[in-house]
């Protein structure tokens, strides 16, 4: 095997409901309320799933992304990891188990940070729950509708890598993104 697998998961206000009005409603929580939240939960439980599933020749990295894109463990964003490494898939679980989604969601600097790794991933697998809220390249304050969402994902679209393949892991969002 010996594939590289990026994973970027979405760390954004949204993951922490179904809704976006229940979303909206726990931004004010506690961060140990919003780490609970039952939907942020399911989020870290299918990636604790993943690793746990991965080949053992497989590496991975973990970028975490809201506004910005940062790798779950920031010292290390170089190095691609091995569950057979049992010091390492410690802290990546200890730290999956500590982020506190908010924010929005960049989904352009997501990819471009995926471009501009030292050693590209054969695949990527994303885990959202809809369309971006934010673009570098078409910055908007005020409402954001879905048409600006769709424009957002395109845009960051054309961030990825060529002939990388990327698989999605669409968590519920009840109101938001009918397109």
């Amino acid at each position: 095997n010996g594939e590289f697998v990026v994973f970027l998961i979405r760390a954004s206000g949204s993951m922490l409901d179904e809704t976006i009005d229940g979303a909206a409603e726990r931004l004010n929580d506690p961060d140990d309320k919003k780490r609970a939240a039952p939907k942020w939960q399911r989020v870290v439980q299918a990636m604790t799933w993943m690793l746990a599933s991965l080949d053992p020749e497989t590496r991975f990295q973990i970028l975490i992304f809201n506004e910005d894109t940062t790798p779950l463990l920031p010292t290390r964003g170089e190095e691609w990891f091995s569950t057979r490494d049992r010091k390492t898939m410690q802290e990546v679980l200890d730290r999956l188990n500590a982020i506190v989604p908010r924010g929005a969601a960049n989904l352009e600097r997501a990819f471009t940070k995926v471009r501009f790794l030292p050693r590209l991933p054969d695949s990527i697998v994303l885990f959202t729950d809809g369309l971006p809220t934010q673009s570098d390249s078409l910055p908007m304050d005020g409402d954001i509708d879905e048409g600006h969402r769709i424009r957002f994902f395109e845009i960051a679209t054309k961030q990825l890598p060529p002939r990388i393949p990327v698989s999605t892991i669409l968590f519920p969002m009840l109101t938001g993104d009918p397109g």
